[in-house]
C-alpha cells in the first residue's frame, strides 16, 4: 500500500461537503483526484461511483486562485 497525500484548502473541503450533502444518504466511497495537467495550477475533482460504471463527480478546482 502506498502512502499518498492530497493537500486541499478548507474552502475546497467545505465545497466537497456541500456537494456530498446533496446526494442520497448512502455510504459511498469518494475518490479525490488531483493533477497539474492544466499547466496553470492544481486541478481537483471528486467522484462517486453510485452503480457499476455510473456515478457523479464535481470539479473542485479553485479557478479564482490562478
Amino acid at each position: 500500500m502506498s502512502n499518498n497525500s492530497v493537500k486541499l484548502r478548507v474552502t475546497d473541503l467545505k465545497r466537497l461537503m456541500e456537494w456530498i450533502s446533496t446526494l442520497e444518504d448512502k455510504d459511498f466511497e469518494v475518490e479525490i483526484t488531483t493533477s497539474h495537467s492544466s499547466g496553470i495550477g492544481l486541478a481537483v475533482e471528486a467522484s462517486i461511483e453510485t452503480q457499476e460504471g455510473r456515478g457523479v463527480w464535481v470539479d473542485l478546482t479553485d479557478y479564482q486562485s490562478w
